[in-house]
């Protein structure tokens, strides 16, 4: 299992693992998938500044299974503080394992503490395809 910050030329395989993400999750039922759209704003993500935004890719014998997106924004509250947000996240069912999230998991949040992010805001899987609700907590 290899963890890897995708580049330019991982476009297409990052824009490939989010329509999978969307045709096999609820977004399907609320937002339809325009693929120019996804690749246009993935691209801005892999072009763009890294402190700002990042995707993460989850490869096992080098085949991509799985990616990260995320990005953060500041508090309303205390611009100081930055907060860690979950954009996509996907792991191709045959592919999922503790160690996978939790490997992917460990990425997201060792970019969150590089750009300085103080919290973290990712989603809780009410079953394997479906965020049950979002959870911000403190970085520690």
């Amino acid at each position: 299992m290899t963890l890897k910050l995708a580049t330019v030329e991982d476009l297409k395989t990052v824009v490939s693992l989010c329509k999978e993400l969307h045709s096999n999750s609820v977004y399907k039922d609320v937002i339809d998938f325009n693929e120019e759209d996804t690749a246009d704003t993935v691209r801005g993500i892999l072009e763009g500044n890294r402190s700002k935004a990042c995707a993460l890719l989850l490869l096992i014998d080098n085949k991509p299974v799985g990616v990260l997106v995320a990005s953060y924004v500041e508090h309303m509250f205390n611009k100081k503080e930055k907060t860690a947000v979950e954009l996509a996240f996907f792991i191709k069912e045959d592919y999922r394992s503790y160690s996978s999230l939790k490997d992917l998991l460990a990425a997201y949040h060792y970019w969150a503490r590089q750009i300085g992010c103080t919290s973290i805001m990712q989603g809780k899987l009410k079953n394997k395809n479906e965020v049950e609700s979002y959870t911000i907590r403190r970085l520690k």
